[in-house]
């Protein structure tokens, strides 16, 4: 993962390595996604992030991402599951909060150049 960040009203951070995403497509082609990443926070805190999470893909996404297009988040289910970890007096309500989110925009990686996601995530309450 390079050129990642976390990005929201209450975080701000750089990914740096090693992180890292795999996806494994299932028999009935569902895509199971198996990210975990590192980010120092822009105060200097530090934040592990892992998540699951499924897409469903469907003509759209199929046709989107063949074409090195963006593929919306109302186009395709595509849902994540993220848990985090601290150490940081700060952010110590993410270790204790259950989250789920939704990609909100999607550029799937080419040969020649990186993907990009961006998800809307809630605290669920």
């Amino acid at each position: 993962m390079t050129g990642a960040g976390v990005y929201t009203d209450k975080l701000s951070g750089t990914v740096f390595a090693p992180s890292g995403d795999a996806l494994e497509v299932g028999p009935n082609n569902i895509f199971k996604r198996n990210v975990r990443l590192l980010a120092e926070m822009d105060d200097g805190n530090f934040l592990f992030m892992q998540y699951g999470g499924r897409t469903k893909p469907n003509e759209i996404f199929t046709e989107k991402a063949a074409k090195g297009e963006v593929v919306n988040g109302d186009e395709v289910y595509f849902m994540i599951q993220p848990s985090f970890e601290t150490s940081s007096l700060k952010y110590n309500w993410l270790n204790e909060s259950i989250f789920v989110g939704k990609m909100t925009s999607v550029l799937m990686p080419t040969a020649g150049a990186d993907g990009q996601v961006s998800y809307s995530i809630a605290k669920v309450s």
